[in-house]
């Protein structure tokens, strides 16, 4: 990410300069060195338009916005960026949190994720407490693993603030659950806290639901009014008799676009595939609800009027092209 370093700092050093109220919650390091292209940080969600604003002032020309999605009861705000470098995509996004919270339940509150921001270099970022509890439940709560790169962080932050880290735990655990989780931290016995997550994820529910009544309810008036949103995308593409090769080209495009589209993120609707067809009803069904999650639709279907991107010949339109052809027709969405 070294040559984005110059348009990230400049939008740090404009939120201060406006007075807009956030931290990082992870990775300062890599930001500050221009290493990290994935920028997680709390903001006031009363400050976003003024963020938005901002973003746009700052990109200019150069950087053009391609996607923005709203996710976990509306609590996160995900904003893509990319540029063109020498003909190559490069692509970054920032996660904005209103609150740090878990399927539509909010864990962490916006004032909890500001307090005690700490000025380093060119940016704030979260406190120790709030990045190594936000380090350690991201990835364990959705997908029941804590990340390898954050663990020695996590264990210094909760040997040296135990009693700050387990306090805030207390914001959605029962404290003999967080005391219990701070063991196994101190212990670096982290397959025993992966083997809870079951557990954990339960008493959570169960502990923060009596706080937070109709959140499910919530959420599903959530998804509900996303599905009226297609911030997905689908992308015919022809020009080849075997779907093997079908598979290989967008497996490319992917990679290019992986900061944006994660392999989950990839839905192959070929109606062609082993001899037989889909039914066109399940086709269009599964394409509306996909295209609502924000994902990326490949399809062999070469019909203008269902694709907003066609490519009819993938032989001839190498796979960088293609992806370009994707963000620059995506960005379309947002331009001023």
């Amino acid at each position: 990410m070294q040559s984005d370093i110059g348009f990230v700092k400049k939008l740090f050093l404009c939120f201060e300069r406006e007075k807009v109220s956030y931290c990082v919650l992870r990775n300062s390091g890599e930001i500050i060195s221009g290493d990290a292209h994935d920028i997680d940080m709390a903001i006031d969600f009363k400050c976003f338009s003024l963020v938005r604003k901002i973003i746009n002032d700052i990109a200019g020309t150069e950087w053009k916005i391609h996607y923005i999605s709203e996710k976990d009861n509306g609590n996160l705000v995900a904003i893509h960026l990319y540029k063109i470098d020498q003909d190559t995509p490069v692509l970054i996004h920032f996660d904005f949190f209103q609150s740090f919270g878990w399927n539509g339940y909010s864990l962490i509150s916006n004032g909890g994720l500001l307090k005690n921001r700490k000025k380093k270099e060119w940016l704030y970022e979260a406190n120790y407490a709030v990045q190594a509890v936000c380090m350690l439940f991201s990835r364990y709560l959705y997908h029941g693993y804590i990340k390898e790169k954050y663990r020695d962080f996590v264990q210094q932050v909760f040997e040296n603030q135990r009693s700050e880290v387990e306090n805030l735990m207390c914001d959605f655990l029962p404290k003999e659950i967080a005391k219990s989780i701070s063991d196994d931290v101190l212990d670096g016995d982290w397959n025993n806290i992966e083997q809870e997550q079951p557990v954990v994820t339960k008493t959570i529910i169960e502990y923060i639901g009596k706080k937070q009544k109709f959140c499910r309810e919530r959420m599903l008036l959530f998804n509900l009014k996303r599905m009226k949103k297609c911030t997905g995308l689908i992308v015919g593409i022809g020009g080849e008799d075997r779907i093997q090769e079908f598979y290989s080209y967008v497996e490319k495009v992917q990679s290019i676009l992986s900061r944006t589209f994660s392999a989950e993120d990839i839905v192959e609707t070929f109606r062609k595939t082993g001899g037989g067809y889909r039914t066109v009803a399940y086709y269009k069904a599964s394409n509306r609800v996909n295209l609502s999650k924000g994902k990326l639709i490949f399809t062999d279907d070469l019909n203008p009027a269902i694709n907003k991107v066609v490519i009819e010949d993938i032989s001839k339109i190498p796979p960088m092209s293609a992806a370009t052809l994707i963000l620059d027709t995506m960005s379309r969405r947002y331009r001023r």
